[in-house]
């Protein structure tokens, strides 16, 4: 048998006995005696997964830029229709007598446009994000707060862990708290059955090489549920605005999180097996101070 046709298969999925997924390149190449006959073959088989998360992280970037864009003036041009209004709505209540019959009707009518408002501030977090004003943060009160308002009322709850000797970090608090509890949120409603979020926050040092090479130090906030999973086409689409494998969930949530966290120079990584549940990573560069 001759064969001199190389073996390559990219962007393979292969799945681990512990039934995870991981993205690998075969190349296979055969070995010929000297007269050309085939004696074997050498196989070899490259993890691809880490490169193949930092060119969906750039196409990610790329497209939120485009929409946080598009959503920005959508946002403002709405905000101005909406405060017109709001303005007629309140002279035509102060205008009419209190037992007026359509009295009820521009309350309705005041209360959508409260919402429209807020659903603008909303796009405006995503698009710009609010206007960012850093501190020396402890960061583990602020999940654990986070935590506690998420998951209030619920059947879900979160086993927080904290490295002893935890860095601060630079931040703005009203962002951080926006963020942790979208992400506990999230989570909660991947686990309809209930269940227990698994939460770690600790230090990251320089030189790390994954889930990419970090440049500078980080404290990082591992959110671990056993909830549904995420297939990983949707995994390309999770942080999309009103993006959502459920009825339940979808709107700004993943998008404004992932927003702040890259205005605050840091990023989030993902993992998610179908049937077993998502960890997410969220890295936020760390103050050369320790948590008081």
């Amino acid at each position: 048998m001759k064969s001199h046709i190389p073996l390559i298969l990219n962007n393979y999925r292969l799945i681990r006995k512990d039934s995870s997924e991981t993205m690998v390149s075969v190349t296979g190449n055969a070995i010929h005696d000297q007269q050309g006959n085939s004696m074997g073959m050498v196989i070899v088989v490259r993890d691809t997964s880490a490169a193949l998360k930092i060119e969906e992280e750039m196409i990610r970037v790329s497209k939120l830029e485009s929409l946080e864009v598009l959503a920005g003036g959508i946002a403002h041009d709405f905000n101005n229709l909406m405060t017109v209004v709001m303005g007629n709505v309140t002279l035509a209540k102060m205008l009419m007598s209190d037992d007026h019959e359509a009295g009820a009707m521009l309350e309705e009518a005041e209360k959508a446009t409260r919402q429209a408002r807020y659903l603008t501030h909303q796009l405006l977090t995503f698009a710009r994000g609010e206007k960012v004003v850093k501190n020396k943060l402890a960061l583990h009160p602020i999940v654990e707060a986070a935590a506690g308002f998420a998951l209030s009322g619920s059947n879900v709850k979160a086993k927080i862990t904290c490295e002893k000797g935890l860095w601060a970090i630079e931040a703005d608090e009203g962002g951080m708290n926006q963020v942790f509890s979208n992400m506990f949120i999230n989570a909660m409603q991947s686990m309809p059955d209930g269940g227990t979020i698994i939460v770690k926050i600790e230090n990251v040092p320089r030189g790390m090489t994954k889930p990419k090479q970090l440049l500078k130090e980080y404290v990082r906030v591992l959110i671990q549920d056993n909830g549904v999973g995420i297939t990983r086409e949707n995994q390309t689409k999770i942080f999309d605005p009103y993006f959502s494998t459920r009825v339940a969930g979808n709107g700004l949530g993943l998008a404004t999180a992932y927003s702040i966290i890259k205005n605050h120079e840091g990023f989030i990584d993902l993992n998610s097996t179908p049937g077993m549940g998502t960890t997410f990573e969220i890295y936020i560069p760390a103050s050369q101070e320790i948590e008081d």
